[in-house]
């Protein structure tokens, strides 16, 4: 077994990112593919969202839209929220996590572990519900004065985030030759940032959404 590059790390957002490959061998029996799988349950939340997040928070905070007395809003369906509840809680902030009533009990209960507030919101409501869980963030963050919502489905910061870090990253563990790289999406901003870095040194890399 191979030493760990570190065995201590300051804080636990260093652990965020420079995720491992691992060859997937018995899923692909073809001897001609080489089957990889990148390893983000790795990071903190054991989820890709928290480089999305980190990213987003090292960005506002430059910005100054958050501050040390800044509450963290957000809109979550699933990994995010525990993503969000951990960086504010690394940042001493306040959170509150809204998410569908069908959001499993785990994810809830992650986030509440990191100290955030987690809204429960009908699963049926419509999009233009003032009840749908992203429309109910909204109208939480402007009730706050000193608030600020992390908008992972319009925020061009998601792309970006996956752009400059997840993308580089594979290309620096494939040594740039990599024919498919296949995820699945919910925002869209991983696949669309990988793609994008991936595509401009790489152009016939196809980038598939599974």
């Amino acid at each position: 077994m191979s030493s760990e590059k570190n065995s201590q790390y300051p804080n636990l957002l260093d652990l965020i990112g420079n995720t491992p490959m691992i060859r997937l061998e018995k899923m692909c029996t073809n001897p001609n593919v080489t089957l990889l799988g990148k390893l983000e349950c790795y990071n903190p939340t054991f989820s890709i969202k928290d480089r999305m997040v980190a990213y987003i928070f090292e960005q506002a905070i430059k910005a100054n839209k958050i501050s040390p007395k800044t509450t963290v809003v957000e809109a979550s369906s699933g990994n995010t929220a525990s993503s969000v509840a951990m960086l504010a809680a690394r940042h001493d902030l306040k959170s509150i996590i809204t998410t569908p009533d069908t959001t499993s009990i785990e994810k809830i209960q992650l986030a509440k572990l990191y100290g955030a507030t987690v809204i429960l919101c009908p699963h049926d409501a419509s999009s233009e519900s003032p009840d749908h869980y992203t429309n109910k963030a909204i109208s939480i963050a402007e009730t706050i004065p000193n608030s600020f919502i992390l908008d992972q489905y319009n925020n061009p910061l998601n792309i970006e985030a996956h752009y400059n870090s997840t993308a580089q990253e594979i290309l620096n563990q494939t040594h740039n030759n990599v024919d498919f790289i296949i995820g699945c999406a919910s925002t869209g901003g991983t696949m669309s940032g990988i793609g994008r870095h991936v595509k401009a040194s790489s152009p016939a890399t196809q980038i598939i959404i599974a």
